[in-house]
């Protein structure tokens, strides 16, 4: 009897353990971990209970999904081992066959730590799609312009065409070259020039100096007497002769 009821307790802790197991999807002893939120435009059929991954390995699940004024919000239990650096891509993956979604994680190994509880910006899926393709039809390009290259570089016309366009600019610059030597030449002898001018001019002055200062003397003076003949001359009779001598011209 005491064997019948240790055996139904166990059954009956084993049903307890299964079932909370399988409404909760973890063990009740299992570490809780954090949670961060993101944020998508687009979640591409994701629900709740999917699993959250980082480098394709499973690290957490969703707790849950709403949507917002700006946005889908999706709620993630990750495991307190995993710790994100700023700048980690999360976006929206599909798995299988039948397409189960999970949230992707590609991590960034260098910047500062995601804290717990924080909110980070997801890239929805078509985004995602999108930015391959670019980068995809870049390379494309980028292989193009190269192969161009490779054979403008084989190319035996192309290289001499180089070689004498090289050549060209040489010339030019070595004709530059020889006019700024004869313009500097040409400025020097202006200045050897200008140099003996201004001697030469303060030499003349040094030399008639005094025959300058007498006929500034002179100017000075004669000046002076017209200024006292213009005096004299502006007087009442002196105008009325003036006067009476033009009449009789005129007649």
């Amino acid at each position: 009897m005491r064997e019948v009821s240790l055996g139904l307790v166990v059954v009956l802790s084993l049903l307890a353990l299964g079932t909370m197991i399988f409404l909760t999807g973890e063990l009740p002893w299992e570490k809780k971990g954090y949670t961060l939120t993101a944020k998508f435009d687009y979640v591409g059929g994701l629900k709740e209970g999917d699993a959250v991954r980082v480098a394709g390995v499973k690290v957490g699940k969703v707790l849950s999904i709403s949507i917002g004024s700006d946005g889908v919000y999706v709620v993630m239990m990750l495991s307190p081992d995993v710790k994100l650096k700023k700048g980690s891509l999360f976006t929206i993956g599909t798995a299988g066959i039948v397409g189960e979604k999970y949230v992707e994680i590609i991590p960034q190994f260098e910047g500062e730590p995601i804290n717990p509880g924080e909110k980070v910006e997801g890239v929805s899926p078509q985004r995602l799609e999108e930015f391959l393709g670019e980068l995809r039809n870049s390379i494309q390009r980028f292989g193009k312009v190269m192969d161009e290259l490779e054979k403008l570089v084989g190319d035996e016309e192309f290289r001499m065409s180089l070689k004498e366009g090289a050549k060209g600019l040489n010339d030019v610059l070595q004709e530059a070259k020889d006019s700024l030597q004869r313009f500097r030449a040409v400025a020097e002898n202006i200045d050897r020039n200008s140099s003996r001018l201004m001697e030469e001019l303060r030499d003349t002055i040094h030399e008639n100096r005094k025959n300058i200062k007498v006929a500034i003397a002179n100017l000075r003076l004669t000046t002076e007497r017209l200024k006292e003949f213009a005096q004299k001359f502006a007087t009442p009779e002196n105008a009325q002769k003036l006067e009476e001598t033009l009449l009789s011209i005129k007649r």
